[in-house]
């Protein structure tokens, strides 16, 4: 096997799992899922979904060092090896699932480890209906009669050159995205996809509290992404990051994604405010989180008016998340953000009406407050943010406010200041769960924090 097995890592994996934590049953239920989805579209059809490519550096000879599964592949079959496909033949709402693993090669093996064979056994792992060789994939489609198929295949987003060619061969009678209706399903999670997710957040909290800490000794901005990323590798054993952390001292907080030049020193800015957004993947499973914190342990006043304005809008969120579901949606949720905000920096007097230049919310947070969270960080993009909240969505609510020094017409000591707060939320029966809760947010308990 290319991957890890029960039978060679039974500290990581379970009997029946594919991946940790998830067994053969969820994968075949996946797929006969997704294959009634596809059935109210076309009564026969074909899905194929393509493996990541592996990327290599220095002349195509050295792998980069991290190789991210296609994560509608992992999804549907738990494979973890480049250069794979699925094959789903549905008829009726029926699924048959073919995967086709990469060619033995005992040389590039050497180099890069086993590679998954074709055979019975790995047949039975992947709980499929066939396992071929990749290069058995043009004559299986081709032999086929599929003038009456539909095809189900990413068309505009080709992660396999030779099989795209090979599915353009085909003659199929339609073809259509199969993106779609594979994030929907994945915008619900499962039980045991619900269990993973609470292990990535809570080692995402744990290490941002780790940085906070870190931050009263740390020299430059990139000193508390190492942290982070030390962290949940070491005590919490991520795969990797979820994307590239933002560390970002004061006017730095006001450029949204920062992180090119993260390592500015923090020396003679003790008396600023550090916005810090990370997170860190965990058996195919990401997380996303926020904080805001001063850099000399405690909150000036007209920091702490800035940052408890945004605290306060992201509470009221998560209580009009819990108790106007399943009326409200993503959407929903960034339409009240914007009223909320407008309402709290009016108050604070950051927006004022007195006959000058008038700025509205967006202006002060140009971004979204909501995003779905899973495989992605940000997960099943397709999926409308228009669409209700249901039971087992997982999504983040992360307003923000941000001043940067040429809103002269704000008062000078709010002025060159980013602050955001960002928790993961779980969609329950009940209402909702912060399942980044452990790193605190409110100012005592970080002040608190920071003291010690």
């Amino acid at each position: 096997m290319g991957q890890p097995s029960f039978a060679t890592h039974p500290q990581r994996l379970k009997r029946n799992q594919i991946n940790p934590g998830v067994n053969k049953a969820e994968f075949r239920f996946r797929r006969q899922r997704l294959a009634e989805a596809l059935s109210a579209h076309a009564k026969s059809a074909v899905v194929v979904i393509c493996a990541a490519k592996r990327q290599y550096s220095v002349e195509n000879t050295i792998p980069l060092p991290f190789f991210r599964q296609d994560p509608d592949f992992r999804y549907l079959c738990g494979g973890l090896e480049p250069d794979s496909a699925l094959l789903i033949d549905v008829n009726d709402g029926d699924a048959k699932s073919v995967l086709f693993t990469r060619e033995p090669n005992p040389t590039l093996e050497t180099w890069e480890g086993a590679r998954t064979r074709p055979s019975e056994n790995a047949r039975e792992f992947f709980a499929v209906d066939e396992c071929l060789s990749i290069s058995d994939l043009a004559a299986f489609v081709l032999n086929q009669e599929n003038g009456n198929k539909t095809l189900f295949y990413d068309r505009f987003n080709v992660k396999n050159a030779e099989v795209d060619q090979v599915l353009r061969e085909a003659k199929f009678g339609a073809v259509a995205s199969v993106t779609p209706f594979i994030q929907r399903l994945r915008s619900v999670k499962s039980d045991s996809e619900i269990a993973l997710v609470k292990t990535t957040c809570s080692a995402a909290a744990e290490a941002m509290k780790t940085a906070m800490k870190a931050s009263l000794s740390a020299e430059m901005e990139g000193d508390l992404a190492t942290e982070f990323e030390y962290v949940v590798k070491r005590k919490f054993k991520a795969q990797t990051l979820s994307f590239p952390p933002v560390v970002a001292s004061g006017s730095n907080a006001n450029v949204i994604h920062y992180g090119s030049l993260m390592w500015r020193d923090l020396e003679g800015r003790r008396n600023r405010l550090l916005l810090m957004d990370a997170g860190c993947e965990i058996d195919g499973y990401s997380s996303d989180v926020s904080r805001t914190w001063p850099l000399n342990g405690r909150f000036s006043a007209p920091q702490r008016v800035l940052y408890e304005l945004v605290l306060d809008c992201q509470k009221r969120l998560l209580k009009i998340a819990a108790e106007e579901r399943p009326r409200i949606s993503l959407d929903g949720l960034y339409s009240m953000m914007l009223r909320i905000l407008n309402e709290n920096l009016k108050s604070a007097g950051i927006i004022k009406s007195d006959g000058g230049r008038i700025r509205n919310a967006t202006e002060f947070c140009p971004h979204h407050v909501s995003h779905f969270l899973g495989m992605d960080v940000h997960d099943t993009p397709l999926t409308p943010k228009t669409l209700p909240l249901v039971k087992g969505n997982v999504i983040t609510i992360e307003p923000g406010v941000y001043i940067p020094h040429h809103f002269d017409e704000v008062a000078p000591e709010f002025r060159g200041v980013g602050v955001r707060v960002e928790d993961d939320v779980l969609v329950s029966e009940s209402g909702v769960e912060v399942l980044t809760n452990s790193c605190p947010v409110h100012v005592e308990d970080i002040e608190t924090l920071l003291a010690h």
